[in-house]
C-alpha cells in the first residue's frame, strides 16, 4: 500500500517515475521503523541511569549525550542492521509499481534465457554481495562498542603495594 500512495496520489497532478516513488515510500518505511527501533533501545536503557544523571546534575540534553545514547547504541546496532538487511532484501516488493531491481531483472532474464538456476543463482549472490557487507561491518561495529567484561589490571592499580604483591603473588619471603 505504502508503494501505491506515492505513484497513484500524484499521478493526477504530474507523473511520477517509478525510481522516485520507490525512493519515497521505502524511506518513509525505512526512517519509521528506525525510530521505533532507536525509540526502544532508548527506553531499554534502565530508569536508574536517568536517574544517576539527573543526580550529577546534567539536564536532559547532556543525559541523553553522555549516559543514555551511548547505551542505547550498543543496544540498537543488531536491530538496525538486520532491518537494513531486510529492507535491501524487500525492494523486490517494489517491482509491483514497475521499477526494474534485481529480482525483477531476473525475472525478465529467466523469460529470455530459460536458465532459471543460473540466473537466480547470479540473483542470490547479488543479495549476498550487498547484505554480507552490511552484516559484517554490523560485526564490527559491535566488538567495537562492546562493554569489556574482563578489565586487565594495569601497572598503576589503585590497588595499594602489599595487596597489589599479594594478587600477583610476587611478594614472597625471602629465607
Amino acid at each position: 500500500m505504502q508503494l501505491f500512495s506515492p505513484s497513484s496520489a500524484w499521478a493526477c497532478r504530474r507523473r511520477v517515475s517509478p525510481w522516485t516513488a520507490a525512493a519515497f515510500a521505502l524511506t518513509l518505511f525505512t526512517s519509521a521503523f528506525c525510530a521505533e527501533i532507536w525509540r526502544g533501545c532508548v527506553e531499554a536503557v534502565p530508569r536508574g541511569q536517568w536517574g544517576a544523571g539527573a543526580s550529577l546534575g546534567l539536564n536532559f540534553a547532556q543525559q541523553l549525550h553522555y549516559i543514555v545514547l551511548p547505551q542505547a547504541l550498543r543496544l540498537a546496532v543488531a536491530p538496525t542492521v538486520g532491518f537494513s538487511v531486510q529492507v535491501v532484501k524487500g525492494t523486490a516488493l517494489a517491482s509491483i509499481i514497475g521499477f526494474v531491481e534485481v529480482t525483477k531483472a531476473g525475472t525478465m532474464i529467466t523469460n529470455a534465457t530459460f536458465r532459471p538456476f543460473l540466473v537466480y543463482g547470479c540473483v542470490a549472490l547479488i543479495y549476498f554481495a550487498l547484505c554480507f557487507p552490511l552484516s559484517a561491518a554490523a560485526r564490527r561495529l559491535e566488538r567495537r562498542i562492546a562493554k569489556p567484561t574482563v578489565r586487565r589490571p594495569s601497572r598503576l592499580s589503585p590497588l595499594p603495594f602489599f595487596q597489589q604483591a599479594r594478587a600477583t603473588g610476587a611478594a614472597r619471603t625471602v629465607r
